[in-house]
Parts: structure tokens; sequence; C-alpha cells
């Protein structure tokens, strides 16, 4: 109980000497702004329950004048940090008595979001006191030390600033070539004059990123350049956009040396021309993280393919011989052997791109015939959920329309999954089948050989077709009572 009276009274003395601090800041700012400015941030919810529509009408409502956009963009920040204020004190952040747990951590997000926001607005920003505040509230893991210690380790790396969210762009976008325009957090993004090019291991790209905050409204400016040195080393370095002339200079500046100079001259030049904000992996978002770490693991999987595949095909002949000569291969080599078969089967289905002729499927069939005889393992998960796919939507155009040229599309999309030594899921196919001859539809006997193909029974669906038609239809019979 006294480790949670601690943690609770040092945390609430700093988010209280915020609180007091910014309620202060919005009133002397605010006065300016709004009629009565406490009024207009109770009713500000209206806004944020419209997500952000309604908010001229609001402004208008409250200022009793038009407001300049400056003007606009400062009363809308001074709410926002009312509004993060308030949540500093959500109820979560004060039931458990770790100051380090994930609903603490939040609360003290929250807190920064304030001091952002004073940031911002050109006020004076009292973080000392704040975290000198903070640093009353002991951690029960001695390791995470106080509450300061937690809001250094947790808290500041998380931050989503504009300049944060700009370099996310750039970096991310060496990875997964992304859009120029959209939505990221709370912001709608340009990136103008992108240029990005690659130099051996090194892969450079410069532009300028516009950002709009949804929630005010101000617009942020900036000019970076990122760095991809090979595996999961980035670097990135921004400033404010300087205007379009000075812009350009450093952008050529940069890209006349990218091709002939050593990597610190690189680095250094970035830096010069683009910094002085300098920013890595760790300030990418979560989701560009993702594709970052998807990038660099395909590269490393293909290296890791390319090794394999020559592994095996220059010690083939061996195997085949000791195989034939009826040695078990060691795990090592097996592995090896049953990586590399499962990898040429796979590029195989991708190059034969959904066809229904069996002839781009010789390559597949002979792999496949060759790892069974040899007893590989192979997972064929993602190929049997692609033909599951293609029988179904073969035979589904057959049963509606049985056509020849259906027909044949059918069956060959059976014969090529057995061919392959597939198991896909044909209950799907099963069931279009036997709903058109249930149902006595145009053309139901010529589809008895398709279901018969698909594993049910050729008499008993011939049976359907021969019996007068009932109404209500046929009820459902169950696959299992037909199959053979």
């Amino acid at each position: 109980e006294l480790a949670k009276v601690e943690t609770i009274a040092g945390l609430r003395q700093a988010l209280d000497l915020l609180r007091d601090r910014s309620a202060k800041y919005f009133e002397e700012a605010a006065g300016d702004l709004f009629r009565d400015p406490w009024a207009a941030r109770d009713d500000y919810v209206s806004v944020m329950l419209e997500r952000g529509r309604g908010r001229d009408e609001f402004l208008a409502r409250h200022a009793g004048r038009r407001l300049r956009d400056t003007e606009a963009v400062r009363a809308l920040n001074l709410l926002e940090m009312q509004r993060a204020a308030m949540l500093m004190y959500t109820s979560c952040g004060w039931f458990f008595t770790e100051i380090s747990g994930l609903e603490t951590v939040q609360v003290m997000k929250y807190a920064a979001r304030v001091l952002d926001f004073m940031d911002e607005l050109d006020f004076d920003v009292p973080t000392g006191p704040f975290l000198d505040a903070l640093s009353a509230a002991k951690s029960n893991i001695p390791e995470m030390g106080n509450g300061a210690d937690v809001y250094r380790r947790f808290v500041q790396p998380a931050r989503a600033t504009p300049q944060r969210f700009a370099a996310h762009l750039a970096i991310s976008s060496l990875a997964d070539h992304a859009i120029d325009e959209g939505d990221v957090g709370d912001y709608h993004f340009r990136k103008i004059n992108y240029i990005r090019r690659e130099q051996g291991h090194l892969t450079l790209a410069t532009c300028r990123v516009q950002l709009t905050r949804a929630t005010t409204g101000r617009d942020y400016d900036f000019a970076l350049a990122a760095m991809h040195l090979g595996g999961l080393d980035f670097y990135c370095t921004l400033k404010l956009y300087p205007g379009h002339d000075s812009y350009e200079r450093s952008a050529e500046n940069l890209w006349a040396r990218f091709q002939i100079a050593p990597l610190p001259a690189l680095l250094r030049l970035m830096q010069e021309e683009f910094g002085p904000n300098e920013y890595g992996l760790d300030d990418v978002l979560a989701d560009g993280r993702w594709a970052i770490g998807e990038m660099v693991l395909r590269g490393l999987t293909g290296d890791l393919t390319a090794e394999f595949m020559h592994m095996h095909e220059k010690d083939q002949r061996m195997i085949e011989m000791l195989y034939n000569a009826g040695f078990e291969l060691p795990s090592a080599l097996r592995l090896i052997a049953e990586f590399t078969l499962a990898r040429r089967f796979e590029d195989e289905l991708r190059q034969a791109q959904g066809s229904h002729d069996p002839a781009f499927y010789d390559n597949a069939a002979a792999i496949a015939e060759e790892i069974a005889r040899r007893r590989y393992r192979m997972d064929k998960t993602t190929a049997n959920l692609l033909f599951s796919e293609m029988v179904t939507q073969a035979v589904r155009d057959a049963a509606g329309d049985p056509a020849p040229a259906n027909l044949r599309a059918a069956f060959d999309a059976i014969s090529i999954a057995k061919k392959l030594r597939l198991e896909p899921n044909f209950e799907p196919a099963q069931e279009a089948v036997y709903e058109a001859v249930a149902r006595r539809k145009p053309g139901a006997a010529s589809l008895l050989d398709l279901g018969a193909a698909l594993g049910l029974s050729r008499e008993a669906l011939a049976k359907l077709v021969e019996e007068q038609p009932k109404s209500p239809p046929l009820p459902a019979i169950p696959l299992g009572s037909i199959s053979n």
C-alpha cells in the first residue's frame, strides 16, 4: 500500500504541475480568441465526436468573430493541449501500483503531448520540473528506477512529433516505395520532388515533405535526405524547408557526390545539406518498421536460398548416387535438399500464374515426383490453398454453365492438382456440382463425370438426375453419404 501511495503521489504531483501550467497558459492565450475559453474547452468534445467536422462552425460560434488562419490554428492547438491535459487523468493509469505498467506509461504519453503543444505554442515548457516531480514515483521493479527513468525509457522515444512523422515517411520509403500522398497518424502528407537511387548496397532518397495536422489544420514543411546503408542501418537528416532554390542546391550537391564520395563523406554531406536533425530506424513508426523488416528478411532469404540452391545443384549427382546406393542422407544435407526443392516448386507455381494449361506445370510435377520419391517433407499449405480456390472457381463456372470449355477447364484444374500431389479442399467444388445436379439445372447430366473426378459417387448423382423434379427442391444431402 505504501508503494502504491508513493507511486500515485509522485505521478499526481507531476501531472498536476502540467495541468496547472497548461491551464494558466490557456487562460492567458485563449482569452484573445474565445469569448469564454473554458466553455469552448468543454464544448470542444462536439468537434471530437464529429471527427473534426464542424470545426469552422465551432470556432465561429465561440470566437464571436472571424479568426485569421493563424489564429484558428493557435486556438485549436490550445484546445488540443487541454484535451491532452484531461486525458492525463484517464482512470486506468491510477489503478495499478507499478509506474512502468502499460496503463501508467500511456498516461505519461498524454503528458508528453501536453509538453509538445506547449512547445508548439511557444510557451515556456516545464520539462525539468515535471521530471523532478515524476522522479518521486518509485518503481517496484529495481531496474526500472523511478517515474522520470520510465518516462525517458518508454515515453520520450515514442513521442510522435511532426519531424518524426516526416522522417518515418522518408526512411520507410526506402523499403516500400510508399505513395506520394496520404494519411499517417494525425497528419495528411505530401511528398514532393521525391528522388530515390541505388548505388551498390546504398540507397539514397531526397524529398520535401508537407504535413497538415488533421485536428488543428497546422502545416509543416520539411526537407529530408534518407539513406539505407544495408541491413537494418538507416540514416535520415531533416530541416525546415528552406525554399525552392536552397532545396535544389542541397539536393544537387548531395546527388553529385552520391556515386563517387566515400560513405563517411556522404553522411557528413547529408548532415550539412539537410541537417541538423538526425533520425534512424528507431524513429520509424510500427508499420514502417514492419515493411523494413520484410525487406531485410526478403534479402536474407534470397541470399540463403541462392546459397542452398548452389550447394544442392553442385552436389546433386553425388547425392543421387548415394541415394540409389541405399544411403540415407544426413539431416543437414536432407534439409538443404528439402529447402531447395520446395523453393523451386514454389517458383514454378508462381511462373505458371494460375494457368489451366497442364503443360505449364510439367516442371513443378517433376519436382513433386522427386520429393515424393525421396520421401522429403514439404509444406504445401500455400499451394493447397491456391489450388482449392482455382478448382472451386473453375467448377463453379462449369456448374453454372456446363459448356465444353468450362468443363475442360474444371477437369484440367483437378488433374493438375493431382499431378502435383496436392491435397486441395474439394468440398466447395463438390457442393457446387451437387447443388446443380440436385436442382436439375440445364446440362446437369454433363456434370456427372466432373462430380466423380471430385470424389463424389457418379451413380448417386445419376439418380438425382433421373428423379422427377420435386417442389420444393431436394434437401441437401451430406457429402459423406454420396462419396466413394
